[in-house]
This record gives C-alpha cells, sequence and structure tokens, in this order.
C-alpha cells in the first residue's frame, strides 16, 4: 500500500507541471509580454543608433604561382624535392602587420577623424575641415593615443588635447581657446600642426575629434578586420575582404596593400641582382686600371724601339695564338667566376645572402645557384611573417644547406676541369712558341704584352655586357600580384545587422516574460481548482467550498 502511494506521488510530481494552465496564465499576463517585447525593441534600436555602420570591402587579387616552371628539373633529378611557391604562405606574406603597418604610413591612416555627432561619431576620410600635421614626431614611437577635440564657441574654437602617461592616467596637453588655424600643439619632442584643408576655410559647425595613434597599434586593429581566403579550390586567386566604416579608405587600402606586397616581391627578388651589380662594377673598375697600364705599356714599348708595323711571321703567331688567348681568357674568366662564388659561401655573413650569376657557362651550376637563391629569397619572405621555428622554414633551410653544399661541389668540379683545359691549352701554346722561335725579340715581346692586353679587354667587354643584362633584369620585374576585380562594396552595412537584433530582441521579450511566470508558478504555487489539486495529492477530494466575492450574501446568483 506504501508502495502504491510513493508512486502515485511521484507520477503526480512529475505531472505536477499543466502546460495548458501554463498557457492560460501566460494570456492573463499578456501586457508583461508587449511591454518586455517594445521595452527591449527599443533598446536594440537605440544601440543600433549608436553604432557606427561597418561595411565590407571585397576584391579579387591574383598571385603568380610557378606551377609548371621546369627550372626545378635538375635538382629533382638528384633526389631532392623541389620547392615551390606556397599560396597559403603568401597569404599570411600579404596580411602580415609589416605590410599592413606600411600601408597605414602611406595613407595615414594613423590620424582618424570624426565628427561628435548626437550619439555617435561619424568618421571621416579626405573629407576633414581640419587636418592634423606631424612636425618632428616619430609616430612610431609613440605609447599612447592623443585625442584632440575641437568645439566651435561664439565665432572661436575650444581646443582641448589629452593622451594616458605610462601608468594609464589621462594627462592633458592643451586646453585652450583658439579664434583661427593654424595652430600648433607641443607634443612628444615636436609639433602637432593643425591647420585647414583646401584653399578656402571650411565650415565647422560641430565638434571634431581627432585621434593619433601608434602606426602598429592601428595595423593590430586592421589586421582583425582584413579576410584573405581562397576564391577556389585550384585558383591562385586570392578574394580580400575589409571591413571599414568608411567604403572610399576601405578601397584605398585595399590597393594599397596590393601595391606594397609587390613592392616587397621586387625587393626580395632583386637582392641577387644587386649583388651581381655590386661585384660587376667591382671587377669593371679593376680592370680598367689594368687594361689602362698594359695599353701604356704597349705604346710605351712601340715608342722605344720604333715598332711601326708587325712583321708577317708575328701576324702568323697571332693568327695561331689567338684562338688560344681567346680560350685561355675564357677559362680564367670562368675560374675567376667560381673562386668568387666559393669565397662568397666562404663568407659567414652570406650565409643566406643569394649568389650572384655572372654567367657561369656550366649549366647544372647556374641551375643550382638558381634554385639555391630562389630557396633563399622563399625563406627572407616568410620570415616577415613567421619565426625560424616554423616547420616550413626548417624544411626550407635544411633543403637551402643541401642546395649549398651541391654548389660547392660543382664549384669544385668546374675548377678541377679548368685547370686541367689550361694545362692542354698552355702545352699547345708553347708548341706554337716553339715554331716560331724566329720571330723577332721585339716583335715576341710586343705579342706578349698585347696578349695580356687582348685578356684584359676580352674580360672587360664581357663584364661590360653581363652589367646591361643585369641592369635590363632588374628593370624588367614582374608584379607577383595583381588585382583583377577592384575593391568595391554593396554599400549596405554588415554591421550592426539590425534584422537579426530586432528578432532577437522580440524573441528575448516573450521568453523573459514566460520565464518569470513559469518561476513564479513554481516557487509560489496557486491552488485555483479541484483539478490542480488532485495532480499535486493523491488524498481524495471529498467537496469543493465556494467563495463568496466581495460583500455579496449569495455565492451563485444565476
Amino acid at each position: 500500500m506504501e508502495d502504491k502511494q510513493n508512486t502515485s506521488v511521484k507520477n503526480a510530481s512529475e505531472e505536477a507541471f499543466d502546460v495548458t494552465g501554463f498557457f492560460l496564465e501566460c494570456i492573463s499576463y499578456w501586457k508583461w509580454f508587449v511591454a518586455s517585447v517594445v521595452v527591449l525593441a527599443v533598446a536594440v534600436m537605440f544601440y543600433c543608433f549608436r553604432q557606427t555602420p561597418v561595411y565590407e570591402v571585397t576584391s579579387a587579387v591574383y598571385i603568380q604561382d610557378n606551377k609548371g616552371d621546369n627550372s626545378n628539373i635538375l635538382l629533382e633529378s638528384l633526389g631532392l624535392s623541389s620547392y615551390k611557391k606556397n599560396i597559403d604562405n603568401e597569404i599570411e606574406v600579404l596580411r602580415s602587420k609589416n605590410q599592413i603597418t606600411d600601408v597605414v604610413e602611406a595613407l595615414n591612416l594613423y590620424t582618424s577623424y570624426s565628427w561628435n555627432s548626437f550619439l555617435r561619431n561619424v568618421p571621416l576620410y579626405e573629407e576633414t575641415p581640419i587636418e592634423a600635421v606631424l612636425d618632428s614626431i616619430d609616430v612610431r614611437s609613440l605609447k599612447a593615443s592623443l585625442n584632440i577635440r575641437i568645439k566651435p564657441q561664439n565665432g572661436v574654437f575650444h581646443l582641448e588635447a589629452k593622451t594616458r602617461n605610462v601608468r594609464g592616467d589621462e594627462v592633458e596637453i592643451c586646453n585652450t581657446t583658439v579664434e583661427t588655424f593654424p595652430y600648433s600643439i607641443p607634443f612628444h619632442k615636436g609639433f602637432i600642426r593643425l591647420r585647414y584643408t583646401g584653399d578656402t576655410i571650411p565650415t565647422v559647425d560641430k565638434t571634431l575629434n581627432i585621434s593619433l595613434s601608434n602606426p602598429r597599434s592601428v595595423s593590430k586593429s586592421i589586421a582583425g578586420n582584413l579576410t584573405v581566403a581562397f576564391a577556389s579550390k585550384d585558383a591562385t586567386i586570392l578574394k580580400v575582404v575589409y571591413r571599414t566604416p568608411v567604403i572610399k579608405a576601405g578601397e584605398d587600402f585595399i590597393k594599397t596593400l596590393v601595391d606594397f606586397y609587390n613592392i616587397d616581391a621586387a625587393k626580395q627578388k632583386n637582392q641577387g641582382t644587386e649583388k651581381t651589380q655590386q661585384f660587376i662594377d667591382a671587377r669593371l673598375d679593376s680592370i680598367s686600371k689594368d687594361l689602362s697600364v698594359v695599353e701604356a705599356r704597349v705604346e710605351e714599348y712601340r715608342r722605344h724601339n720604333n715598332l711601326i708595323d708587325i712583321s708577317s711571321e708575328a701576324k702568323l703567331y697571332l693568327e695561331q695564338t689567338g684562338f688560344t688567348d681567346e680560350k685561355l681568357a675564357e677559362l680564367e674568366l670562368q675560374k675567376s667566376l667560381v673562386d668568387y662564388v666559393e669565397k662568397f659561401l666562404s663568407i659567414p655573413q652570406n650565409e643566406y645572402m643569394p649568389i650572384p650569376a655572372l654567367g657561369i657557362d656550366d649549366k647544372d651550376l647556374a641551375k643550382l645557384i638558381g634554385e639555391y637563391n630562389k630557396s633563399l629569397q622563399q625563406r627572407e619572405r616568410l620570415l616577415h611573417s613567421s619565426s625560424e621555428s616554423n616547420p616550413v622554414i626548417v624544411e626550407l633551410t635544411r633543403d637551402i644547406q643541401t642546395q649549398r653544399s651541391l654548389v660547392l661541389k660543382g664549384v669544385e668540379s668546374i675548377r678541377k676541369g679548368v685547370e686541367i683545359k689550361k694545362r692542354d691549352l698552355s702545352r699547345q701554346d708553347k708548341i706554337i712558341e716553339d715554331k716560331i722561335k724566329n720571330v723577332p725579340q721585339y716583335e715576341r715581346e710586343l705579342s706578349d704584352i698585347m696578349r695580356q692586353q687582348r685578356i684584359k679587354d676580352n674580360l672587360y667587354v664581357f663584364l661590360l655586357e653581363k652589367r646591361e643584362e643585369n641592369a635590363l633584369a632588374k628593370s624588367m620585374t614582374v608584379p607577383v600580384a595583381r588585382i583583377i576585380d577592384d575593391p568595391d562594396s554593396t554599400g549596405e552595412p554588415v554591421s550592426p545587422k539590425k534584422i537579426l537584433l530586432l528578432c532577437a530582441a522580440v524573441l528575448l521579450g516573450v521568453l523573459l516574460p514566460a520565464f518569470v511566470i513559469y518561476l513564479r508558478m513554481l516557487l509560489f504555487p496557486v491552488l485555483k481548482d479541484k483539478k490542480m489539486l488532485e495532480r499535486l495529492t493523491s488524498i481524495p477530494v471529498l467537496a469543493e467550498i465556494s467563495k463568496k466575492p466581495g460583500n455579496k450574501f449569495f455565492v451563485v446568483e444565476k
């Protein structure tokens, strides 16, 4: 009997909540629901009105990839994995804070302007009536932002400037009245000059706010609003999305960001070209001096020994030795080039510097040097947006070390080959000299001097050609990225989302009173009829006693 009673009590407690009764109770308090929905809807509308609208500016950027490049065949034939451009890494380079900081400084985005309108600020871009110009201030050294407030009052302007110290306390820099502009505010070992924009004096009828911040902190804020992703799975086209309260500022930012990305890519690509130019200029200067000395010796020898014309035997000697001399000059040049490469690699400071390409005849070594320089350029660019502990950079560094050892082995092999060829040519040259022992001493000595002149002259002409080729390659740098879809916006703000917030306010306005009514029924239950009492207890109901309403005598009148 006791078990049955406990079971009935348990079932009664499980069925204690009456959905119909709860629904009827909510209907009886319909005014609560209407008031709750109206209050929350008004609050959401007020919130949306105070927020500055944010727009999305989108653009499509094409990034050149080196897929299909046959320059890596040599490394692949040696069993090494060829390192190709990783577009994922290019995305990180494009949105790196260093790149964004350069754009911020180029567009002066570290200085923001806004009207202090009713309940919110209206941002300005290229339309401010008064601009702030920095004079002898290193903006990157700013520790805290400077906020300037210009308020018109009875034909004059009340000027107020505040910043914060290292402890975070607010510090007043300036608080004065200005009749007209320009006006200078001393700040951070320099001045901030406030002046009118344009040739005519613009109207300033509202409070103007000017904020000056460190470009690095501004770039961090911009990076959070910048999204770069693939437009499709297999394409190298990137979709760039930037959220900003001013559409024109977003369009200028994306265009300038791509320009700086191309400048950085060209700078990295031309590093090897710069080193080559320096080497060629140094060698040309040295050879020019040697050539002047040799030509002076020829002139002095002719004048001292009265040599006006070369005898037929000397001409024959020159013709026979001309080919040998040219070959010796070429071999000497190749030896000089490989010696320079070996010396360049032996300097610790050049561990991650590109090897100048100077026209080494050996195609395999030239390809190895080209791949080595490409890997160094890729590693340098990745380090702008990551650290040396990144797995991609670690793997690339290991490949670079392998390529470096291959280059050194190639240099040693070429040097040995050059030495063997030089010995063979010297032996042939000696045979020719033995055949012309009857050449007069003067002519023989003159030909020796002229041989040195030809070697120097050939080397000088060769370096001049290489300098022109190097300058042409430097001037023909193709941009890595180009915009194929100009930055644009739909003109509809993406934040705040008014419809979504209003729907959430209506839903919350319905749920909040319902939850209060539910808690009231749960914590303070009221017995309203016989059925509710039967649900709450297993004790049978014997009778119901009616309650007399008010002061009436009869409970039931009809």
